[in-house]
């Protein structure tokens, strides 16, 4: 009998250098950009700017060339966030359970127990590429299906502080709660 159907499993590592090469072929797409759009090739039809100061005989010609400003473009920081939940999961024939960042709701009785919405913000920028796990402002939960992701020893210990640093509130404070909001939407 085959055991539940897991999710894909990601590595932190590997969206670390899926960020980075986008930034990388988006920067070379504006590169690209750019040189299409040299003053040299914008020049070539327009015609330069003549004029005379006075006294001259003769007027002046500025090419176009020399009014047409060059530019480049390109990203300086390319930066995204995916909100989720600590898990707990078996990982290898030893079963040993790692912590991983999972994107889609945790269990019902999890989140009935106020699981803390966490943050994983990823940075991109031309020389490096950061990762932070934070607990998350938002307060709207994800949906769909979620993805999880590995993290390396650093990342855990991130998700650990982030994870235990959020507030709990206690389940009587959590049942009035709902309580509250039944009475209130009954009338």
């Amino acid at each position: 009998m085959a055991g539940p159907k897991r999710r894909p499993v990601h590595t932190s590592d590997g969206l670390v250098r899926a960020v980075a090469d986008a930034h990388a072929q988006a920067n070379a797409a504006l590169e690209q950009l750019s040189r299409q759009n040299a003053p040299d090739a914008r020049a070539a039809g327009q015609a330069g700017q003549s004029y005379r100061c006075p006294g001259d005989a003769a007027p002046r010609n500025v090419p176009a060339v020399q009014l047409l400003r060059p530019y480049s473009m390109g990203l300086k920081t390319l930066e995204f966030s995916l909100y989720g939940y600590r898990l707990r999961l078996p990982f290898g024939w030893e079963r040993r359970e790692e912590t991983v960042f999972h994107t889609g709701l945790p269990p019902l009785w999890r989140r009935a127990l106020s699981a803390p919405l966490l943050e994983l913000r990823v940075c991109a920028e031309p020389h490096q590429t950061s990762v932070i796990i934070l607990p998350s402002s938002r307060a709207r939960r994800p949906r769909g299906a979620g993805h999880i992701f590995r993290l390396d020893p650093e990342l855990q210990r991130q998700l650990e502080q982030a994870y235990n640093g959020h507030p709990r509130r206690s389940i009587g404070h959590i049942l009035s709660g709902w309580y509250r909001r039944f009475i209130r939407n009954r009338h």
